[in-house]
């Protein structure tokens, strides 16, 4: 059950990525992966032996929690110009409700886990005024674009 809690740090760090890759800054991005794939490997080496699995999903929440403390000290120190708080707080609490849906509906099983876990990361990022009117207009758009081909 550690490995669930990475999923709101892999949103975050998913969108620093994508950031630095959209900025042209893929150097950032190889130098976060190649560093994090490191410390997750010395990590197991060191957690693997003492706790199992359990471990293993601790040295990828660390790794993690690491890989986002990198990138918003990158950010910044670099002064980027990016509202953090504004940025990472509804992915956040988004994906704490996604990650609260899945613990939860293992419990029955991993089919309803994942889908409600899917419907509670939509449903709040719904809730928290995430999409403009005009990005809700286009995925309605795409929608029934998709609907109508079949």
């Amino acid at each position: 059950m550690v490995l669930i809690w990475t999923l709101p740090l892999l949103s975050l760090n998913f969108i620093f990525r994508t950031y630095f890759i959209a900025s042209n800054r893929q150097k950032v991005s190889f130098y976060f992966f190649s560093s994090g794939a490191l410390l997750n490997i010395l990590l197991n080496f060191l957690f693997i032996p003492r706790w199992n699995f359990q471990g293993a999903a601790t040295a990828t929440l660390v790794t993690e929690f690491m890989g986002l403390l990198f990138l918003s000290a990158i950010v910044k120190f670099k002064r980027e110009g990016i509202p953090l708080r504004d940025t990472l707080e509804k992915p956040l609490v988004s994906a704490c409700g996604m990650a609260t849906a899945i613990h939860y509906g293992m419990r029955v099983n991993n089919g309803v886990a994942l889908a409600g876990g899917i419907v509670a990361y939509i449903i709040l990022l719904f809730l928290q005024e995430t999409f403009s009117s005009q990005e809700i207009s286009s995925l309605k758009e795409r929608f029934n674009g998709i609907v109508a081909r079949r």
